[in-house]
């Protein structure tokens, strides 16, 4: 028989597992049993769990019985009759469980045991007055917590053996368990803007001459109708810090709510200035009605609006700048913490997650684990709602006038005509774009409108189709002094998207430098000499000190004998149907302010096709008497010769093809035989454009009497004979009529015509072509003698070159020719 006793003092506020042996064989698992031997009984309790507090609690009693009964004490939240049984079962379980807490703490201290199962409730709170000598709830409330922290049982084990014959080994695995978890009780989520703006915002504006202040609470802040109801109205002194219905806003539109009234002038320092309008007698009322371009700002739906709390509200920024620190907000809530446990301190673990985009907006959260030290744990989770915000400032480049000679003075930067100046963007993506347009002015120049847009791509939606204005920040800054109701220092309204129209006026004094083409003739060689469509490029270069050669604008004037307009064109390429002949040409280039220059040149449209000449053959002509010479005219061989262009008087007939020798003067001695001589000649036609051409015929040149060419003529030397033309000596011998020569020969303006008859008759003089056509007569009865006819050239003026005339009378025909010039 083995016998085993020892007391262990265990202590129950740490949480473990504990083992137990009795005896030196190998252990048996005997908890929780009742040994069928009268010898030995083991007994066990577990898992009280009524305490106020609700943490779980565990005491452990064991008592090995021989034959005498040994005492022992057990708590539990059951009713056992086996081990209470004179109590019967305890209706007051609670109150009764609280007791023996408060008894068994006071005999632990004196290290005695008490008997409880042979006593009643009331015997137990009996036992406890006499005791503590105090009121039993006080015990209960003073006591409890000591016991429940620091509550040690000592505990007897005895084993007695008095049959040799018996024993028993057993072992007991303990677990002193706290199933109640710790309590974590988060702070509230909190909800802020990107730049720091929180959810639920405070502002205090003055009023009353700055004597007074109200103060102005409101929630949330996306956008400017959040905060501002309407637009403000801007007063000298107000008397409330609102103003009614009955008042009119800045634009002039009848308020529909009440809105915030602002003394002028109202400095905010960093938050900006209102002093109202500086356009003089233009109001602010008035909008953008005092600018020329209320076209761009009706397409651009553009007005902004006095609102001086939506400024304010840069108070909470971060005074660094960029986005506020995130942690800072759990940092500012770490106190609000609730965290408890029914038994002792738990350890806290504390994880984040979430993130923010590169616009600082998301959702970040705080989770709190709390683990007592039996392992249980509790947690919970605060969240940080970070939303978007866009409420960037910009000023806006005011209008310039710009030199075009300096080309950097239209560049979009801020060492040319301006670029935007962009602030308070703590959490905002700006994208800037701008866009120009040329706008033509009559005083010499242009201007160039440009659009500038910004959007902040942390915000902006394209659907979201009615926008609200922006705000001004400083009205004191203005377009220029001519646009003085545009203010370009304006705040976003929250929506993320801006326009202004900038204006830059461009000056420019200088000319361009035109320099014309010599240009080259054109040649026609159409049968009518219709008139030819020409094409030329009027211009040799072009080139002005701030416009590029595509900008300068051209136009051109055709004349006519250097006086007469007869074509005009725009561009520098002449296209125009002219008639031959030689043109002048003003090309004029204007340059974008409307400064000229001009240039002069000429071209010729030329008939280039040669004239048809048409020649008679075989003329015969004689050498007067008394010189011994004649005279022949190139005209007097033109049978018909025409040209395409050139009328028929206006050409020139040449027997040289410099068209220098209209006539030849033939003498005796172009006739060697002194009767007759056939002389081949070139008769050459030219027209107007000097195109030319030639035929070739033969002239017979003969000594008509044989007289002229000789030594000396038997008339002439008797002084006898033809002194002028129609007159001659009578020859009684002669018995027919005598034709002679005209005189002069070729004629122009008049010839005359003489014949001789040698007794009165009728004769017919007659005047005919080469083709036989009569163009003149004359007849009559004529006396016996010599008679002269004058022809003039109007009596045939529509023909020239060789005629032929002829005496007809009962003797006969007489035939000669004649030459008739211009």
């Amino acid at each position: 028989m083995n016998l085993c006793a020892f007391d262990v003092v265990e202590d129950l506020t740490e949480c473990e597992k504990t083992r137990w042996y009795c005896g030196c064989t190998k252990p048996v698992d005997c908890a929780p049993t009742t040994n069928t031997s009268k010898e030995r009984d083991v007994h066990s309790a577990t898992n009280l769990s009524d305490d106020p507090g609700g943490t779980p609690t565990a005491v452990y009693q064991w008592t090995i019985d021989t034959k005498q009964e040994h005492f022992f004490y057990e708590l539990m939240n059951a009713c056992w009759d086996d081990y209470f049984p004179l109590l019967g079962c305890i209706t007051n379980e609670s109150l009764y469980l609280r007791y023996v807490w408060c008894l068994v703490e006071y005999y632990k201290d004196k290290g005695q045991f008490v008997q409880l199962n042979k006593m009643t409730l009331e015997q137990i709170e009996l036992e406890l007055q006499n005791i503590l000598n105090a009121d039993i709830g006080e015990c209960i409330v003073d006591n409890i917590p000591e016991i429940l922290v620091g509550l040690k049982v000592k505990q007897n084990f005895m084993y007695t053996d008095l049959l040799k014959t018996k024993y028993n080994d057993c072992w007991i695995e303990v677990l002193k368990d706290d199933k109640t978890p710790p309590v974590v009780i988060a702070p509230e989520d909190v909800t802020v803007y990107c730049d720091g703006v929180p959810y639920w915002w405070t502002l205090t504006k003055p009023y009353a001459g700055g004597t007074k202040t109200a103060t102005v609470k409101g929630h949330g802040a996306s956008f400017t109708h959040d905060v501002c109801e309407g637009e403000d109205a801007l007063q000298t002194y107000c008397s409330s810090p609102d103003v009614y219905p009955e008042g009119k806003n800045t634009s002039g539109d009848l308020a529909e709510g009440p809105v915030c009234c602002v003394e002028i002038p109202w400095d905010g320092g960093d938050f900006g200035y209102y002093g109202g309008s500086v356009c003089g007698e233009n109001s602010y009322a008035d909008g953008v009605n005092c600018d020329e371009y209320n076209y761009w700002y009706e397409s651009h739906n553009w007005q902004p609006i006095y609102c001086r709390l939506w400024l304010m509200l840069d108070k909470y920024d971060n005074p660094d700048g960029g986005h506020p620190n995130p942690q800072s907000y759990f940092d500012e809530t770490a106190e609000d913490w609730v965290i408890t446990d029914n038994c002792w301190a738990p350890e806290t673990v504390v994880e984040y997650s979430g993130s923010l985009n590169e616009c600082g907006v998301g959702t970040l959260t705080k989770t709190v684990t709390a683990t007592d030290k039996c392992g249980n744990t509790a947690y919970d989770t605060q969240t940080l709602y970070v939303k978007p915000r866009s409420d960037f400032e910009v000023i806006f480049p005011a209008d310039v006038v710009v030199n075009c000679t300096d080309p950097g003075s239209l560049a979009a930067d801020r060492t040319g005509a301006g670029y935007p100046e962009i602030s308070d963007d703590d959490c905002e993506l700006i994208g800037v774009t701008y866009s120009d347009e040329r706008y033509d002015v009559t005083e010499g120049c242009y201007k160039i409108l440009r659009t500038w847009k910004l959007i902040d791509w942390c915000v902006y939606s394209p659907d979201l189709h009615s926008r609200y204005p922006d705000v001004i920040v400083d009205d004191r800054l203005v377009a220029s002094e001519s646009r003085c109701c545009i203010h370009r220092n304006l705040k976003d309204d929250g929506d993320g998207y801006m326009t202004y129209l900038q204006v830059i006026k461009v000056v420019d004094d200088e000319a361009p430098v035109i320099v014309c083409n010599e240009l080259e003739e054109t040649c026609i060689y159409d049968n009518n000499c219709d008139a030819a469509t020409v094409r030329y490029e009027l211009l040799a270069s072009g080139t002005d000190n701030c416009a590029t050669e595509d900008e300068i604008k051209y136009r051109y004037t055709v004349l006519a004998d250097e006086t007469t307009p007869v074509a005009y064109g725009q561009g520098h390429e002449l296209t125009a149907e002219l008639a031959v002949g030689t043109y002048g040409v003003w090309l004029v280039g204007k340059d974008r302010c409307g400064n000229e220059d001009s240039c002069y040149t000429t071209f010729t449209i030329r008939d280039c096709k040669n004239p048809t000449p048409y020649c008679y053959h075989g003329i015969a002509t004689v050498v007067m008497s008394p010189s011994g010479e004649v005279e022949v005219w190139a005209t007097d061989f033109d049978a018909g010769s025409y040209d395409n262009c050139t009328t028929t008087d206006k050409l020139i007939l040449s027997f040289t093809e410099d068209g220098e020798t209209p006539s030849i003067t033939f003498t005796c001695a172009d006739i060697p035989d002194g009767r007759s001589q056939e002389i081949e000649v070139e008769i050459w036609v030219i027209d107007e454009s000097g195109n030319k051409d030639f035929c070739t015929t033969t002239l017979l040149l003969q000594d008509n009497t044989g007289n002229a060419c000789q030594d000396s003529s038997p008339l002439t030397e008797t002084n006898v004979g033809i002194t002028n033309p129609g007159t001659k000596t009578p020859d009684t011998g002669s018995k027919t009529p005598e034709l002679y020569q005209n005189a002069p020969n070729p004629f122009n303006e008049e010839t005359k015509i003489g014949f001789w008859l040698p007794e009165s008759m009728t004769a017919t003089l007659r005047v005919m072509d080469v083709t036989g056509k009569e163009l003149y007569r004359v007849s009559g009865t004529y006396s016996s003698g010599n008679h002269l006819v004058t022809l003039e050239a109007g009596s045939i003026p529509e023909v020239k070159g060789v005629l032929f005339y002829q005496l007809e009378t009962i003797s006969g025909v007489l035939n000669k020719r004649m030459v008739k010039v211009n």
